[in-house]
């Protein structure tokens, strides 16, 4: 890594707000905030963006599960398949093999179309393995898509319980269910 690499990467690691250029404006974000509008662009099908702001979150919090999970999401959704696999494996090497294998297994079905098959692999590691929050997340996601709400907002519970207080993915999991109640689908 470069000396600049480097500096930068020491620079966002100590950043409170992250800045991102959206055509002609420049959006500062807490992290938090950030990751939420990641995860609203990844479930609004917007999946360069997305990883644009994954990519970022990353680079300010490159040991951060959550963040890295959710890029590997992205990867998967922009039909790259070998740098989901790498990323998962760099973020969950203290993990079983079998969790980076269902969980890109998961986002794969979930990339083409097999809805039942990804709830199926997301639903075992949810069950076995509470240490990941974004798979509660990606679940209620996968739920709210079918119109399965009660579901969804299920998830979207756990994975606020699961993560840290206040983290990014319980924030994100909160907003899609005050959208849904907003929306009186619940």
């Amino acid at each position: 890594m470069g000396q600049t690499q480097a500096k930068t990467t020491d620079i966002l690691q100590k950043a409170k707000t992250l800045s991102f250029r959206d055509d002609s404006k420049l959006l500062a974000l807490r992290i938090d905030q950030a990751f939420v509008c990641g995860h609203t662009l990844l479930t609004g099908k917007h999946y360069r963006q997305a990883f644009h702001v994954f990519e970022t979150l990353a680079k300010a919090r490159p040991k951060d599960q959550r963040v890295k999970v959710m890029l590997a999401r992205c990867q998967a959704a922009l039909d790259h398949y070998e740098a989901c696999r790498e990323i998962l494996e760099d973020v969950l090497v203290e993990m079983d093999d079998s969790v980076v294998n269902e969980l890109q297994t998961a986002f794969v079905y979930r990339k083409l179309g097999m809805i039942d098959a990804a709830v199926q692999e997301l639903a075992k590691l949810v069950s076995q393995h509470a240490d990941l929050p974004t798979a509660c997340l990606f679940l209620g996601d996968m739920f709210a898509a079918e119109g399965r709400y009660d579901k969804a907002a299920l998830c979207w519970k756990l994975a606020i319980k699961r993560d840290t207080r206040g983290g990014p993915v319980a924030k994100a999991a909160y907003k899609q269910l005050r959208q849904c109640e907003k929306e009186k689908k619940l």
